[in-house]
């Protein structure tokens, strides 16, 4: 045996008996898996679009938590009983241009028929960011929200392989209240 083939057999890290086939690795892929998923609307400078079928679209009676300022959703016999604290809002998955989707939540035409421009303005913004990316910011002077377009971006969004289901789950791991005795329904009716 000569020096140079001792050498290689003696050193553990010798390149030769560490080196592997260029063509195993590309078998070892993976899939991000999405563990949060937010319910928001879209901030001032942000471009997103959102999906235009009724399959990533619901009515939903959320109820805001003051103290951790994250939403629950509620099922609707409990949400008839607390008219006065909760919220009826439509959720929609929208993206925005950096891939992240979010289940936007935004106002629902009221019953009543009482408007304001900034529902109009916000429901107005959703309808216009189901055929392409959109901005949408607050305008005080007008009392509404300007929407810009972006006519020039053509990249279509990538959306997430979820069912609506599945992204509500996401969103809502542990904000879901189908039972009257929550512990939030009960600090409403001053039991905890």
């Amino acid at each position: 045996m000569s020096d140079n083939q001792n050498k290689s057999a003696a050193n553990p890290f010798d390149p030769k008996r560490l080196a592997v086939s260029q063509t195993g690795g590309e078998n070892f892929g993976s899939k991000k898996l999405m563990t949060t998923l937010a319910v928001r609307k879209p901030s001032p400078k942000e471009w997103v679009w959102a999906n235009s079928s009724e399959d990533y679209f619901m009515p939903a009676a959320l109820f805001d938590d003051g103290e951790g300022g994250l939403p629950y959703i509620l099922v609707p016999e409990i949400a008839e009983l607390y008219p006065s604290e909760i919220r009826y809002v439509g959720l929609r998955l929208a993206v925005n241009r950096q891939g992240v989707p979010f289940l936007w939540r935004h106002p629902l035409l009221d019953p009543n028929g009482r408007e304001n421009a900034w529902n109009t303005s916000h429901r107005t913004a959703i309808l216009e960011a189901q055929s392409g990316w959109i901005r949408m910011a607050s305008n005080r002077n007008m009392g509404a929200y300007d929407v810009h377009v972006a006519p020039n971006i053509t990249a279509e969004p990538v959306w997430p392989e979820y069912t609506l289901g599945g992204l509500l789950e996401i969103a809502f791991a542990s904000r879901l209240i189908s039972d009257p005795q929550h512990i939030l329904l009960r600090q409403l009716r001053g039991e905890a």
